[in-house]
């Protein structure tokens, strides 16, 4: 038996099934109660406890991350009849996949900001997951719990989510691919892993491919069997093109095109400054999002959270190159109107040196002083106040003294948002 849970031997459970909450190939959940507290249980059938014990350990690897299902130490083996058992935080909202099917039962629409706000949390909780070096595997949205009990028709907020599941997760050394036998449900399976015959690597892209099918999924209240590849306007036209120029390029067929899942929690988060609240900050400890300066403070006081970031939660070089396409750049630019958070533009104009031939390095082409808007000025005096108001970059040189061009981010906010 592994040493890695704490694994206990029994004859008779230890709880009490109050009711049955779901299943599928992977094992059954019900809700228990347990030493007079109510859990959410996992019973898998096995002959090999050690096997079935990977969701335990993987999901002990990403105890205490946000938006991400809570697992409890104890893990029940039963001899007689074969089954292993752990525990986890019991949440009395539905799964996604059963508010979609609400919503599409009462010809009702989730709106853009309900979309957007579950988008976010997934987002969150799928980067911590990849910084953590672990493949979900499996994003769909059965897989995603609801803390509270929610009505999407009458109630705009939407309640905290949990990526849960972790059961066929692969955990990794270096991130990026990785070799395995079942690899996701259909319709949620990336284009390059899907089918028998199938034999490329998984990697975070293919989770990305997954969380853009759920998007995909709240937006049309569809199964995503032919979502691959999808321009934003074949998706729907209900939504902005923001949002679904930023689900098209997670749905790319080539995955290479598609952004990792610190691109999307960003892209997002912009889109939740742009349509819910400009003046939206994030707890770098939980990674909530708070709508105003005085509820991030209020929060902070309360749960004792800090504003510097952990050491554990800073960017890591484990994820992919992204190459986003000019249509993409086109769509999540930012307006004047949002003074807090600006693309840096070295995307845009790393296109437009490709598209040139040419190579950006300190000694190439500098065609525009700021790099952010492309905007030329007529005095240091103007350029230096521009800069200073728009939160934008000097020239590709000034930055590439300070960051090469393939570790430099595109799509992070120069300050921090405290």
């Amino acid at each position: 038996m592994s040493k890695e849970v704490n694994l206990i031997a029994v004859q008779e459970s230890s709880y009490r099934i109050l009711k049955w909450v779901g299943g599928g190939g992977f094992g059954q959940v019900f809700k228990v109660l347990r030493n007079n507290v109510v859990l959410a249980c996992k019973q898998i059938q096995t002959n090999d406890p050690d096997f079935a014990l990977q969701e335990q350990r993987h999901m002990t690897l990403v105890r205490g991350g946000p938006h991400i299902a809570a697992v409890h130490d104890e893990v029940e083996w039963n001899s007689t009849t074969k089954t292993l058992s752990f525990f986890m935080d019991y949440y009395k909202g539905k799964d996604l996949d059963r508010q979609v099917e609400t919503i599409r039962a009462a010809g009702q629409a989730f709106t853009e900001n309900q979309i957007i706000e579950i988008g976010y949390q997934i987002a969150v909780a799928l980067e911590y997951c990849h910084r953590k070096k672990l493949l979900h595997q499996d994003m769909k949205p059965m897989n995603v719990l609801l803390r509270d009990p929610w009505d999407p028709i009458s109630e705009g907020t939407v309640p905290d989510l949990y990526v849960t599941d972790f059961g066929i997760a692969s955990h990794v050394r270096t991130i990026g691919t990785r070799m395995t036998g079942q690899r996701g449900t259909l319709g949620y399976e990336a284009p390059e892993i899907s089918g028998p015959a199938a034999l490329v690597p998984f990697s975070q892209k293919s989770d990305v491919y997954a969380f853009g099918c759920i998007l995909f999924r709240l937006c049309t209240l569809k199964h995503p069997f032919e979502a691959a590849g999808l321009q934003p306007r074949e998706i729907s036209r209900a939504y902005s093109i923001d949002l679904l120029s930023l689900i098209s390029t997670m749905l790319s067929i080539e995955r290479v095109d598609r952004p990792t899942a610190a691109q999307v929690k960003e892209q997002l988060m912009a889109l939740i400054r742009q349509n819910i609240s400009p003046t939206a900050k994030e707890c770098r400890k939980c990674q909530r999002v708070f709508l105003s300066t005085d509820k991030l403070r209020i929060h902070l006081k309360r749960t004792k959270h800090s504003r510097k970031a952990d050491a554990d939660s800073s960017d890591e070089d484990t994820f992919e190159s992204w190459n986003p396409g000019a249509a993409f750049s086109r769509a999540v630019a930012p307006t004047h109107s949002e003074p807090e958070f600006r693309i840096k533009g070295m995307a845009k104009l790393m296109e437009q040196h490709q598209e040139q031939g040419q190579e950006l390095t300190e000694a190439g082409p500098d065609p525009c002083p700021c790099v952010v808007c492309m905007q030329c000025f007529d005095s240091k005096k103007t350029f230096f106040k521009h800069l200073h108001n728009r939160n934008h970059y000097r020239s590709a040189k000034y930055v590439l003294k300070r960051k090469s061009t393939k570790d430099l981010n595109t799509h992070a906010s120069k300050r921090q948002i405290f």
